[in-house]
């Protein structure tokens, strides 16, 4: 008797709504036997998450090429286009790679002061500088150096079974590289970074060992490299 009811209200209810939603059939026969069933339409995927390093501005100064320097002006920093966004009064003007030899804030959200050096401003081991800005995380004899990229995980819904997140998500990596006897070089994991120091690779080996120290990760490369300038 319930389901005899249940079955005209249904799709008594598709009619009254059919003019004011967009609708689609599904066709998968494991959820809906006979492709009968009419479904609310999901709005399109999206992309989450910001191309800024800080989505928020910080007062800081900006270093262009031709001498001058910006100020206690508000600034952000735009990761995929390697671009400088500063704020006016008036408007918003935009520092383009080639502008700028080095910019910095005080951060409002950690505390840290950032400091970003043009990319150009450095020699590479392998002859080529990469386009963007370059975070100096340790300052020392021996450098620790780190380029944010976005990146942009992919959606991994299934809608067949409903699971799954429908929006894919922009996240923010770093690439690591070493400023080692002048020379800048890009490294993706523990053995690289020892093959770059050559002699001292052994004491830095022991020392990441015992204090459980991973290549991945910017506060424990930090330690690393910062132990590394005292040998």
């Amino acid at each position: 008797m319930r389901l005899t009811i249940l079955i005209p209200f249904l799709f008594a209810s598709t009619t009254v709504f059919s003019q004011s939603i967009q609708k689609f059939v599904i066709v998968d026969n494991r959820v809906d036997p006979g492709g009968m069933l009419d479904e609310i339409k999901l709005p399109p995927s999206g992309v989450h998450g910001t191309i800024y390093y800080e989505p928020e501005w910080n007062n800081g100064k900006v270093y262009l090429n031709s001498g001058q320097v910006l100020i206690n002006f508000p600034i952000r920093y735009d990761v995929e286009n390697h671009q400088i966004e500063i704020k006016t009064r008036v408007v918003v003007k935009v520092c383009a790679w080639n502008q700028y030899s080095k910019f910095e804030w005080q951060s409002n959200f950690s505390k840290d002061s950032i400091v970003f050096v043009n990319s150009n401003q450095f020699i590479y081991s392998d002859g080529t500088p990469p386009i963007g800005a370059i975070r100096i995380l340790y300052d020392g004899k021996i450098k620790l150096l780190a380029m944010p990229y976005v990146k942009i995980l992919t959606s991994n819904y299934a809608p067949t079974v409903d699971i799954g997140n429908r929006d894919h998500k922009m996240v923010h990596r770093d690439a690591f590289l070493l400023q080692y006897r002048g020379l800048v070089t890009k490294f993706d994991s523990k053995k690289e970074l020892l093959d770059i120091i050559g002699s001292k690779s052994q004491q830095l080996k022991k020392y990441m060992k015992k204090n459980n120290l991973k290549a991945s990760k910017a506060e424990d490369l930090t330690q690393a490299i910062e132990y590394l300038n005292t040998l």
